[in-house]
């Protein structure tokens, strides 16, 4: 006789919370899935729940752990706020991409803290960043747009070249820290 399979408690509310979360449509979420979308809507009723493939399959898409799926509920999880986009003029409606542009924002903040951290163990003040960054309409813009200011990474002084090593070992900034580094290294003019 063969053993009767358990089903994995899956969260109705979080498997709807991260569908949501993540801007994505039941049907877009049936064809990831490779499942009929009333499956899908009920999975997010409770009257019925995905497989352990179909959910690792979710939380890939929706871009969440599959382990938050068993949780009694989402998540309690900080939404940055975006910063202005001053390329638009006020009022405009938010850009389409506005929850990749949130969870880049988190990832940019998430550096930011690790950094600072880094800075402290170090016993290091972290460089500060000056009070005022102006050009002018009269400036050249070749000079204006290729100054690298040293405040951004000072890589010549001992604890920011520290910071560096520390950032590299821990694979932090996942491969854009070289570009960063090739960046900051090069003397303001």
């Amino acid at each position: 006789m063969a053993a009767l399979k358990e089903k994995v408690p899956f969260s109705k509310d979080v498997l709807r919370w991260a569908r949501e979360r993540r801007q994505r449509t039941i049907e877009e979420a049936a064809r990831r899935v490779g499942t009929d979308p009333t499956n899908v809507a009920d999975w997010e009723e409770g009257r019925k729940v995905p497989t352990v493939k179909q959910a690792r399959e979710l939380a890939a898409f929706y871009e969440r752990p599959v382990l938050e799926f068993l949780l009694d509920e989402p998540p309690p999880l900080k939404e940055p706020t975006l910063v202005p986009d001053l390329r638009m003029h006020r009022g405009a409606p938010d850009p389409r991409e506005r929850r990749e542009l949130l969870d880049i924002q988190a990832w940019a903040e998430e550096q930011r803290l690790n950094a600072l951290d880094l800075y402290e163990t170090l016993g290091d003040a972290p460089p500060s960043v000056p009070s005022e960054l102006t050009a002018s309409q009269r400036d050249d813009e070749e000079a204006a747009a290729g100054f690298e200011p040293p405040w951004i990474f000072p890589l010549a002084s001992s604890s920011a070249s520290r910071v560096r090593r520390g950032m590299d070992s821990r694979s932090c900034f996942g491969g854009s820290w070289k570009a960063l580094a090739s960046l900051s290294s090069k003397t303001p003019r």
